[in-house]
């Protein structure tokens, strides 16, 4: 749900990024076809990886959408799995909107309200089907925003690996349903979700000190300063290295599929360049520009 799952396009072959964006269109024509034109919104990059990782051979076809209304493209078909994922995406998508709700104030607050209001029909669609994923993704927000209510300076030297968990705890149920492998889907997905979660935490810090919001950096390093110290910046990527060394770990321990090059582009290129990105001055200058 925050587009830092990408491949790294200059050293896809080019059939690997068409099935990238196979992957990428099938997601958004199953958003549409379970839950109308406005689901097609929720479409976002990081749940594209749980399908290529699927360990099932994917089946194409060719459709036409309102990006490419004169020319069909290729598309993942529809499957359990696709629909799967798509159930889990509008799930995400709603209570990352009522996060919102709770964090924004004014116009922001008003339009995440609106969002959730406009989502809220799929979500109890997607949530009856996929019941288990949405309670437990509804208990570890719950947890979360508990601990941002919660944690205090003595808590300082965990704050950060115990948000990130709970954050880590929900991407790990993204791990398909074959139990031969789970382990190591778990551990995937696990490492994966605390990625994304510590890489947003430094990507938001200026923006959350600047309106007051949670921010866990902010406890773990004990921060005054407007912008993040290079030391800090050093130690996450340090943690986040460590976390997708362990992901690559599991990676590896999985039999060779169709996805597997395309995977491995994800996880050992596109993955770190988009670190490099975030921690980037270029980075810092452009969300200095919006804000």
């Amino acid at each position: 749900m925050y587009g830092y799952v990408r491949p790294f396009k200059p050293e896809l072959k080019i059939r690997e990024f068409e099935r990238y964006q196979a992957a990428y269109c099938g997601l958004c024509h199953a958003l549409r076809r379970r839950f109308g034109l406005r689901a097609r919104f929720c479409v976002n990059y990081d749940m594209t990886l749980p399908l290529l990782l699927l360990p099932e051979t994917p089946q194409f076809c060719q459709k036409r959408c309102p990006v490419s209304p004169f020319k069909k493209k290729c598309v993942v078909c529809a499957s359990d799995s696709l629909d799967r994922i798509a159930d889990m995406t509008m799930i995400l998508a709603y209570h990352k909107m009522s996060d919102a709700v709770h964090d924004c104030r004014g116009v922001k607050r008003l339009g995440a309200r609106l969002g959730r209001f406009w989502l809220r029909r799929g979500y109890r669609k997607a949530a009856a089907r996929e019941a288990d994923f949405d309670r437990a993704a509804a208990a570890r927000l719950a947890e979360l925003a508990e601990l941002e209510e919660t944690l205090s300076a003595a808590d300082a030297a965990a704050a950060l690996d115990r948000t990130a968990a709970c954050f880590a705890e929900i991407t790990a149920l993204f791990a398909p349903l074959s139990p031969e492998y789970a382990r190591l889907w778990r551990e995937i997905f696990y490492h994966i979700g605390r990625y994304v979660y510590i890489l947003d935490a430094a990507d938001d810090y200026e923006a959350d000190v600047r309106r007051g919001r949670f921010n866990p950096l902010v406890l773990r390093y004990d921060l005054q300063s407007a912008a993040l110290p290079g030391d800090v910046k050093e130690d996450l990527h340090e943690t986040i290295d460590l976390s997708l060394s362990m992901a690559a770990a599991a990676f590896e321990l999985l039999p060779a599929a169709e996805n597997t090059p395309l995977c491995a582009n994800i996880l050992y290129l596109g993955l770190p360049a988009v670190i490099e990105e975030v921690f980037s001055e270029e980075r810092h200058q452009k969300k200095k520009k919006r804000s």
